[in-house]
């Protein structure tokens, strides 16, 4: 009985990545390109700097920093700090805007809040929707 498969080592018709010949990490298909050689003195420490992940710098915007803390609801404007639901307060802040960026007190769980979404907190206490308007007076 003849070996009717093209693929068996046999025929000739397949060359394994991990056959004997195909042993060195140059060959891997497995490994990226840009590893050192095996065939130098490479350490684990320089393999594992030649693979570590770049983690990109975060950078703070450079304007006014706008924070809010959901379990204390509390805001940070630039310097101000308030209750979110304190209307006057916040009404305040937009004052707080132009002056220089000021770091954040310790011990919150602040989040960024974007430019657009700050407009719209000080656009519904600047002009309350009805359900808003009915839930001060009852």
């Amino acid at each position: 009985m003849a070996n009717d498969n093209p693929f068996s080592p046999a025929s000739g018709g397949y060359d394994s990545p991990f056959s004997p010949a195909s042993s060195t990490i140059d060959d891997n298909p497995f490994v990226p390109a840009s590893l050192p050689s095996s065939s130098g003195n490479t350490t684990l420490e320089q393999l594992a700097v030649a693979t570590a992940p770049t983690i990109p710098q975060q950078t703070r915007p450079t304007g006014p920093t706008v924070l809010y803390s959901p379990t204390t609801n509390k805001m940070f404007v630039n310097g101000a700090l308030f209750d979110a639901d304190d209307a006057q307060s916040a009404l305040d802040s937009i004052e707080y805007l132009r002056g220089q960026p000021m770091q954040a007190p310790e011990g919150y769980d602040w989040q960024d809040v974007s430019p657009q979404n700050y407009s719209n907190y000080i656009k519904n206490i600047n002009e309350p929707g009805f359900g808003t308007l009915m839930a001060r007076n009852f």
